[in-house]
C-alpha cells in the first residue's frame, strides 16, 4: 500500500475517532466470531488433511479467514479484487480487516494485562485507569490532592515578575495539561495559539463546600495563609473586571508579545521553551479581550497581591481539573481498561506500552533484514526497468541507500524514561504528561509525524524515511512462526512499494524524468473494472512492489495444493489472496480495486499459481510499466 507524499503530507485517515469506535466495537463481535468458526472449521481441516493423506496446511487460520469471504462466482482470473473483496462489506461473510485484527490483538492483551508488569508505561497507565475510578471525592480530598500535586510539579517561583508568571501559566498548559486562569491552546495540526482568560472555575455552587481543604492543601504547599474571604475577594474582582472589558479579539504574528509586560525577548523564550517544540506550525497568536488579560496578568504578577494570586490560579487548576477528569470520564470509558487515554491526557504513555509489547529483539532484527533484502532486490529489479530507462544501477543504488527505517521503539521515543509511580493519582497524572510532553518535543526534534499518521497498519514513507508503526508490527507478531508467506503480503509488498515510490518521486535527469510521467499518465488513462485510478504513482509503485516483493521470494514449493475447509489452496494462492484481502476495505490510503487488479496483472507467478490463461483479463500485460 503506497502513497504519494510529499515532505509534509502524510498517510492518515480521515477520521481517527470513526475508525476507533469501528475498530473497538467491530473487535468485540469478530473476535467471539473468529474463534466460534475457526473451532468449528479447523477440525474439518485437519480431517481434509488425514483423508486426502497429505500434511496438514500451514497456515489454516488464515486460510479459513480468507476462505469465508471469497466469492466463488467471480472468477479470479476475470477479476481478482472482485473474487476476494466483493463480499467484504456484506455482514454474513465478517470481513476481518487489518484494523480490526490490530483491535483484537490490544482488547486481548488489555484484558489479559500483558506486559502491564514488565513495562513501566504499561505499568504508570494501569494504575492511572485505576486511579482515575478510585479517586475519593469526599468533602474534596480529590481536589485537595490535585492542588497540592499542581503545586509541586510546577515549582513556582517565589516571587514572580511579569515573565515568570506568563512563562508559569504557558507551563502548567502545555507541560501539564492543567487548565488555568489565563488558557493557551493550539488546535490539532493548526498554525493559531489561541490566548484567553476565564473566571469559570467557581461557576460550580459545590465549590463552596470543598473550598477550605483544597485552600488548606495550597496554604500548606505554598507555605501561605490566604484565607477564603481574599480569595472570593480577588474572584470577584476578576470576574467583574473580565465581564466589563469590551476589548475585540486580536490577531498577529506568533513574533509579536501579545502581552504588554513581555518584552519580544522574554516573548520569543517562552515561544522557544514551551510551544514551538510541540507546535512548530504554529504563526499566529489569536488573543480573546487583549487589554483584560493584561490587566489580569498583571494583578497576577503584582508583589501585594501575588500570594493571593497564586493560590487562586492553583485552587482553579485543581478544580478545573476535576471538573475536566470527570467530564471527560463520563463520556469515555465504563470501566478502568476502558478508559480512553484521551480522557487523561496522556496517549504517549500507551502508545510506548503498545511498542514496548510488541517489540522484540529478534523481530526488530528480522525486520531489519527484510527491508535490507528488499532493497537490494528493487535495485536489481529497477536497473534496466523501461520505467528507468538511462538510469544506471550505481544512481538507483545511491537513491535507495538514502532510505532509512524507522521502527515503534523510536517512532515512540522508549528512549525517555518513564516516571516513577507514586502513591498519589495526581502525582503520577501530572509526571505522566510531563512525561507526554518530553516525548512530544522529542518526536518534532526528531522528524518523526504525529501518531495519528501511525492509526493504519501500513507502512508510511515520510520524505527518505519508512515508518514501520507499532499497529503493523503488531501484526507481524501474531505470525509467531515466522513463516515469510504471512509476512509478505502484511508489510513486504508495503516495504517495497514504499522503495519503488521514492524513486518514482526522486530526481533525475530531464529525460528521465519525462519517460516516468509519461508512463504515469498512462496508468491515468487506463481502465479497468469500469474505474480508474485515483492516483498513479501509488498504483505504479503497488504494482511494481507486489512483483519484487512476491515474485522475487516466492519458492517453487510454495504452490503445492492442499485442502482446507473443501477447498484447494497453495501457500502461494494464500499470500495473493491474502494481500488482496487485506485491501477490500475502503478506508484512506489503502490500496484500490484498480490498483490490486493492475499490480497482479504484471506478476508471472500470479498467472501461474492460479491458472489464468494468456487470454484472462488478468493476464493482460501493463503496457504502461512495461513494453508490449
Amino acid at each position: 500500500m503506497t502513497s504519494r507524499v510529499d515532505e509534509t503530507q502524510m498517510v492518515k485517515p480521515r477520521s481517527r475517532q470513526l475508525l476507533r469506535l469501528g475498530a473497538f466495537f467491530g473487535a468485540v463481535f469478530f473476535a467471539v466470531l473468529f474463534v466460534v468458526v475457526l473451532a468449528t472449521l479447523l477440525r474439518k481441516t485437519k480431517a481434509d488433511a488425514k483423508a486426502a493423506n497429505r500434511d496438514p496446511f500451514c497456515c489454516p487460520d488464515e486460510a479459513l479467514m480468507v476462505l469465508r469471504a471469497i466469492n466463488p462466482s467471480v472468477d479470479p482470473c476475470e477479476d481478482f479484487y472482485g473474487h476476494v473483496c466483493s463480499r467484504a462489506n456484506e455482514s454474513d461473510y465478517g470481513h476481518v480487516s487489518p484494523l480490526l485484527r490490530v483491535a483484537m490483538v490490544w482488547s486481548f492483551m488489555e484484558m489479559a494485562g500483558i506486559g502491564q508488569g514488565s513495562s513501566a508505561a504499561g505499568h504508570l497507565l494501569t494504575i492511572l485507569r485505576q486511579g482515575l475510578w478510585e479517586r475519593d471525592h469526599a468533602s474534596g480530598k480529590d481536589v485537595a490532592e490535585y492542588a497540592t500535586a499542581i503545586v509541586q510539579a510546577s515549582a513556582p517561583p517565589r516571587k514572580m515578575n511579569g515573565y515568570e508568571m506568563v512563562h508559569f501559566l504557558a507551563q502548567l498548559n502545555f507541560k501539564y495539561g492543567v487548565p488555568v486562569v489565563v488558557s493557551f491552546s493550539v488546535l490539532e495540526q493548526d498554525t493559531v495559539l489561541n490566548i484567553k482568560a476565564t473566571d469559570d472555575c467557581f461557576s460550580n455552587s459545590a465549590y463552596e463546600d470543598i473550598l477550605p481543604p483544597v485552600l488548606d492543601a495550597v496554604n500548606s504547599a505554598l507555605n501561605t495563609a490566604v484565607s477564603a474571604k481574599q480569595l472570593l475577594r480577588l474572584k470577584d474582582d476578576i470576574s467583574a473586571m473580565l465581564h466589563a472589558s469590551h476589548s475585540r479579539n486580536q490577531a498577529h504574528s506568533v513574533e509579536t508579545s501579545p502581552f504588554t509586560v513581555l518584552s519580544q525577548r522574554e516573548w520569543a523564550d517562552i515561544l522557544n521553551d514551551l510551544v514551538l517544540p510541540v507546535h512548530p506550525n504554529v504563526t499566529s497568536v489569536a488573543t480573546r479581550q487583549p487589554e483584560a488579560i493584561n490587566h489580569f496578568v498583571g494583578i497576577l504578577a503584582n508583589e501585594t497581591l501575588q500570594p493571593v494570586a497564586e493560590a487562586y490560579i492553583f485552587v482553579c487548576a485543581a478544580l478545573k481539573t476535576r471538573d475536566t477528569l470527570e467530564e471527560a470520564s463520563a463520556t469515555h470509558g465504563i470501566m478502568p481498561a476502558s478508559t480512553s487515554c484521551h480522557t487523561l491526557n496522556v496517549c504517549e504513555l500507551e502508545h510506548a506500552f503498545k511498542a514496548e509489547a510488541v517489540n522484540s529483539r529478534h523481530l526488530v532484527d528480522y525486520v531489519r533484514a527484510l527491508f535490507m533484502q528488499i532493497k537490494d532486490i528493487v535495485t536489481r529489479d529497477a536497473t534496466g526497468n523501461l520505467i528507468f530507462y538511462g538510469i544506471t544501477r550505481q544512481e538507483i543504488t545511491e537513491k535507495l541507500s538514502r532510505l532509512k527505517l524507522v521502527l515503534p521503539e523510536q517512532i515512540a521515543v522508549l528512549d525517555i524514561a518513564v516516571p516513577a509511580v507514586s502513591d498519589s493519582f495526581a502525582t503520577n497524572l501530572l509526571a505522566a504528561r510531563s512525561y507526554a510532553f518530553d516525548v512530544r518535543k522529542a518526536k518534532i526534534a526528531r522528524g518523526i509525524p504525529d501518531e495519528d499518521s501511525f492509526f493504519l497498519p501500513v507502512v508510511v514513507r515520510h520524505s527518505n524515511t519508512i515508518f514501520l508503526p507499532t499497529n503493523l508490527l503488531a501484526l507481524l507478531a501474531q505470525n509467531h512462526r515466522r513463516n515469510i508467506a504471512l509476512d509478505l503480503p502484511v508489510a513486504v509488498v508495503d516495504m517495497a512499494a514504499q522503495c519503488w515510490s521514492f524513486l518514482l518521486e526522486s530526481s533525475w535527469s530531464v529525460e528521465s524524468r519525462s519517460n516516468i510521467e509519461s508512463r504515469l499518465k498512462c496508468i491515468e488513462q487506463t481502465q479497468l473494472n469500469g474505474s480508474y485510478t485515483t492516483d498513479s504513482l501509488q498504483t505504479a509503485a503497488a504494482a511494481l512492489g507486489l512483483v519484487s516483493a512476491v515474485d522475487a521470494m516466492m519458492p517453487l514449493q510454495w504452490n503445492v495444493l492442499n485442502c482446507v475447509n473443501n477447498t484447494e489452496i497453495s501457500l502461494a494462492r494464500l499470500v495473493f489472496l491474502l494481500w488482496a484481502y487485506n485491501n477490500c476495505a475502503a478506508l484512506p490510503g489503502v490500496v484500490t480495486h484498480f490498483d490490486v487488479n493492475l499490480a497482479l496483472r504484471r506478476s508471472v507467478v500470479f498467472r501461474t499459481v492460479f491458472g489464468c490463461s494468456q487470454h484472462s483479463p488478468m493476464a493482460h500485460r501493463v503496457c504502461c510499466l512495461e513494453n508490449c
